[in-house]
């Protein structure tokens, strides 16, 4: 005759063996969806590069631009971001022609602060009549985007509206 094994009620199993906490599964849930703590946003520097006058008159040295600009930035552990308004005139060529150049320069300090172009926009009749245009970026953990528009004021200026806006992902 076989002697009767002794079995633990489920009750007393202790937690660690048959599940995890609820805090555990909840933590490891905000990791995998992207909710990872802040050090692991990096800065780009991206919306630094293009948030003052700098990137606008190398993009408008050809035409002879001048500018007067207004706008902010901020900066948290989880994003960093910066708006500025410009009002430009230009000694010779169009709006298409700056904004045509300032595509570029976007472009290049975007790539070249290390990041990837995952997509791109522009309003307007193509080339001829350039009045917007965007970009969607990734950097490692990063998230970005840059919109630039542009208006002609009833002074017979230039009105350029630059965001650029990055996230921890």
């Amino acid at each position: 005759m076989r002697k009767a094994e002794s079995v633990m009620p489920v009750s007393t199993v202790p937690r660690s063996t048959t599940a995890r906490s609820p805090l555990f599964w909840i933590v490891l849930a905000s990791l995998a969806g992207g909710c990872g703590p802040t050090w692991l946003r990096t800065d780009t520097g991206i919306p630094n590069a293009l948030g003052g006058e700098g990137v606008l008159k190398k993009a408008g040295a050809l035409q002879g631009i001048s500018v007067l600009s207004g706008g902010g930035a901020s900066t948290t552990a989880e994003s960093s971001g910066v708006d500025h308004e410009f009002e430009v005139t230009i000694a010779s060529g169009t709006r298409t022609q700056l904004l045509a150049a300032l595509r570029t320069e976007v472009n290049s300090q975007i790539v070249g602060c290390g990041a990837t172009i995952c997509g791109t926009g522009q309003s307007g009749s193509g080339d001829d009549n350039l009045t917007a245009l965007s970009y969607d970026y990734r950097s490692g953990r990063n998230r970005g985007i840059v919109r630039v528009h542009s208006f002609v004021g009833t002074n017979g200026k230039i009105r350029i509206v630059l965001i650029a806006y990055e996230h921890g992902a």
